[in-house]
């Protein structure tokens, strides 16, 4: 992981640290980001994003929860990058557990 990689990786946090401000102006209550799940090859880039993500929803004006996905083996599709149907049932799931262990309200 270079510097390129990390100022890309801050630059998608930047944006989404700007959405979570847009949505708490506009009255939006709870939010719950998606980390980054690992990809071989990649887990430090994982480790660097995922712990920004963190930082971001931690300073937020707005309830943010992280679902954390580092935990996980997301099985991939034919590109080794998206995940399967089973794997994208594996991040719903994720998701879920995050909204009911914060009593999160849809």
């Amino acid at each position: 992981m270079d510097d390129a990689c990390k100022q890309q990786i801050d630059e998608a946090v930047n944006i989404g640290a700007d959405l979570l401000e847009q949505m708490h102006k506009d009255g939006v209550a709870h939010v719950i980001w998606m980390g980054f799940f690992y990809i071989g090859g990649l887990e430090k880039a994982v480790d660097y994003g995922s712990e920004a993500v963190i930082e971001a929803c931690e300073a937020a004006k707005i309830h943010c929860e992280v679902a954390d996905l580092r935990d996980l083996q997301i099985p991939r599709g034919w590109d080794g990058v998206h995940p399967t149907e089973e794997g994208y049932k594996m991040l719903a799931q994720r998701i879920w557990d995050v909204k009911l262990d914060n009593d999160i309200p849809i």
